[in-house]
């Protein structure tokens, strides 16, 4: 099927109320021009941009155009739909069950003559007109306007402001939303707005906070001039998540007002950070080098933090000409990036226009300590894994089985990484010995692919940073559908399975409640690593802002896998990260601790993965974590239940796997197994 690119541009300057703009119209010109001088071969066809400015830009054609585009798209098109003008919050009161502070985003359109006619078009507005494309389409919306209700977009010159205030608008009637013959105001009421219209796979770049101002600079917005430049300077290879990065970083050396870019993603996440921009370099790309960038009002900024365990006087390098390289020290570090140590650089022949990758870091976060638990096999074997071992920086390598983190296990011909306690319950998939006759370069490419997995997931458990805030700023409770609502900040939650809810899955549904404690807005991230596959994964994708005495509820389940189930795990465990900060969102952050975990140990399933699935006054800056622990008990312990029970005779005969089996169930349940499964092949 032949792929195509659409785009549809907005851009409006004249507004006879709030003010004009001056640089929207610009600023879609801009992008017109980048995407009809694309050289890319990877869609067979870039269809010319659908651009509408000023009057154009009504709402009712908006709308028209918008459905006419989305009808088109093909399950492997892409359609690009950006807008800058300006942004406004309106009064949406308690209509929709998942909006917790009674305002809804909405793009400002151009006035209609009529004033009767509203010119509105909300966020659910668009996120229903998506949702009627085909499954599969990629859909990326960019939106270079303030939603808040503060300030739309602003012009910056000269350091100065024009200003032109926005209160909330009134709450429209219900029968001017365009979904409103689809659905009743009661059903939006009691329900989230993606269970009565299924979200399609939307990626958003916004060029601020809904609490902030997007602002204009040199007859453009700062927002899409950086988004521009970075493009550029990257020959459009580059992925959501590096793209939003060096854009933040850009945007913060151009205007002295504070402005966060930002990315949101819904739907299935088949496209999410990590997915290069308009897929016209593939789906997925590796998670980009870190880098040094030049910031007017800071100097050399390094594109790591706190958060990923960057700490004062650590070591950054990168290559100045093709002969030479240089060493940078890390001078202060925020929570998501770092300053240079500016002597370092000053005598150093770089340019302060382009931006350098970092090819190598020394970084002096924790390593997990690993030893090799010999179980059975030849001598070989241990020998050639120990020297693996022993030769790699990113873990340390012990003798003393009882002081490692990670047990590396030779049983059965098979090799696979444990806990400690947990000898015969593989963490991921076996590497069969026996049939790779041990071969070196096989071996090194088993332990490049996984030892990174338990690399980033150790340092995840362990992140720890220095709470900022005098008092906890937030409190966290949990609850599941059979249970009151529980405090577990820094503490834990054990619950039992609700039933086979999930795919014959032991689980149990659960909510966890966000409150915010303090004076202030709060951002806050959540961040969840399951203790089986070794997955991380953000909970709802993105950052949350969280006003005083308001909460967020993320609703989640939580299961024991199928593998899990077959080899006797006792319990799943989940370890929740909450990144709190006072500052501004850090969704493009979420990619680089982000991780698909490990393939699932061997079982009758085969080549799977398991499951998881989960006001401008300047104030200090704080950041903070906080943890919780949830912890799901597996009733069927020590039973032969579930897929075991009805796949047992594949076990039986199974030579790789059935060792495990005899070493993690009682005898009598085997003995009591094997007696009916030997029946069922007589009979």
């Amino acid at each position: 099927m032949p792929r195509k690119l659409y785009s549809f541009l907005v851009g409006v300057d004249k507004y006879p109320k709030p003010g004009d703009l001056s640089g929207c119209v610009n600023d879609v010109r801009k992008i017109e021009h980048y995407l009809t001088n694309l050289n890319n071969s990877f869609y067979d066809e870039i269809v010319d941009p659908m651009v509408l400015t000023d009057e154009e830009g009504n709402r009712k054609n908006i709308i028209k155009q918008l459905q006419k585009q989305v009808k088109k798209l093909g399950s492997q098109d892409t359609l690009l739909f950006y807008f800058s003008g300006h942004g406004v919050n309106e009064i949406s009161n308690d209509l929709f069950y998942d909006n917790y502070n009674g305002l809804i985003q909405t793009l400002y359109c151009y006035p209609p003559e009529n004033p009767k006619e509203d010119n509105k078009l909300a966020n659910k507005e668009l996120r229903y007109i998506f949702g009627q494309c085909v499954k599969g389409a990629h859909i990326l919306t960019v939106f270079d306007c303030c939603h808040s209700g503060d300030m739309t977009r602003s012009m910056e010159k000269d350091r100065k402001m024009k200003a032109a205030s926005i209160r909330p608008f009134d709450e429209r009637d219900y029968k001017d939303f365009i979904f409103s013959k689809q659905t009743t105001a009661d059903e939006l009421r009691t329900k989230d707005f993606n269970q009565i219209f299924p979200d399609n796979n939307i990626v958003t770049l916004s060029a601020c906070l809904s609490s902030e101002r997007a602002w204009e600079y040199n007859g453009g917005g700062t927002f899409t001039n950086s988004l521009i430049k970075t493009l550029e300077s990257s020959n459009s290879a580059i992925s959501y998540a590096d793209l939003l990065k060096q854009i933040e970083l850009h945007v913060r050396s151009t205007t002295y007002e504070k402005q966060t870019p930002t990315i949101s993603i819904l739907g299935d996440r088949k496209y999410d950070q990590l997915t290069s921009w308009l897929r016209l370099n593939g789906d997925k790309m590796k998670k980009g080098k870190s880098f040094i960038q030049y910031n007017d009002k800071t100097g050399w900024m390094f594109s790591k933090g706190k958060m990923h365990g960057v700490a004062t006087g650590d070591t950054v390098t990168i290559r100045t000409s093709k002969s030479q390289t240089t060493d940078l020290k890390i001078k202060d570090v925020n929570l998501i990036d770092s300053v240079i140590d500016q002597g370092d650089i000053e005598h150093v022949n770089i340019d302060r226009k382009k931006i350098y990758a970092v090819i190598r870091e020394t970084i002096h976060k924790k390593k997990p300590v690993l030893g090799i638990h010999h179980i059975d096999g030849p001598d070989t074997f241990f020998q050639q894994i120990e020297s693996i071992l022993k030769k790699d920086d990113s873990i340390d390598y012990s003798t003393v089985l009882g002081q490692c983190d990670y047990h590396v296990n030779i049983f059965n011909g098979l090799l696979y990484f444990s806990f400690p306690d947990a000898t015969y319950q593989p963490l991921n998939r076996q590497f069969d010995l026996v049939k790779n006759k041990g071969q070196t370069n096989s071996l090194i490419s088993y332990f490049e692919n996984n030892l990174p997995t338990i690399c980033n997931w150790f340092h995840f458990k362990n992140l720890e940073i220095q709470d900022d805030f005098q008092e906890i700023p937030v409190s966290i409770e949990v609850k599941t559908d059979d249970t009151e609502y529980r405090d577990v900040t820094n503490g834990c939650f054990e619950m039992k399975p609700q039933g086979r809810i999930s795919g014959n899955c032991l689980g149990s549904k659960y909510d966890i409640k966000v409150s915010n404690e303090s004076n202030d807005n709060i951002y806050v991230t959540l961040l969840a690593a399951y203790h089986s596959l070794h997955e991380i994964s953000a909970v709802d994708g993105k950052t949350f802002e969280i006003l005083p005495g308001k909460s967020k509820i993320f609703k989640n389940y939580m299961q024991i896998d199928p593998y899990q189930e077959i080899y006797n795990w006792e319990e799943e465990r989940v370890y929740l990260k909450f990144l709190v900060n006072n500052y501004g969102e850090i969704t493009q952050e979420i990619a680089s601790l982000s991780q698909d975990g490990f393939l699932a140990p061997l079982t009758h399933r085969g080549e799977s993965r398991g499951g998881g699935s989960i006001e401008e006054i300047e104030n200090p800056v704080k950041n903070a974590i906080y943890s919780a622990e949830l912890i799901l008990l597996n009733d069927s312990v020590n039973k032969i239940s579930g897929e075991l029970e009805s796949n047992f005779s594949w076990y039986i005969k199974n030579k790789q796997v059935f060792p495990f089996i005899e070493k993690l169930y009682p005898k009598k349940a085997l003995k009591l197994e094997n007696d009916k499964a030997h029946d069922v092949t007589m009979e």
